[in-house]
């Protein structure tokens, strides 16, 4: 049976997210998630693919969505009012 894990305010909540899992946000606010690759340590067959597959990723996915997002034009900010 797995156990649910709560997130408390002010606190972090860290795990391996290549196992089954569900996430909610139950709550009116907004929910940032800060996702890390970590590379782990494979034995030199799996390592040399897993290297390759990492650089073709790079290079042919991510950095075309960087460059991608770099093209869109940034929203103007409103100018700023004085109040008084």
């Amino acid at each position: 049976m797995i156990k649910p894990r709560h997130w408390r305010r002010g606190a972090s909540l860290l795990f391996d997210e290549t196992r089954r899992h569900e996430a909610w946000n139950q709550s009116g606010g907004d929910r940032v998630v800060l996702l890390l690759d970590v590379k782990r340590p494979l034995p030199a067959p799996l390592r040399w693919c897993n290297d390759v597959l990492l650089d073709l990723l790079s290079r042919f996915v991510l950095q075309p969505l960087a460059d991608a997002d770099r093209m869109v034009p940034p929203t103007r900010a409103r100018p700023a009012t004085e109040t008084r």
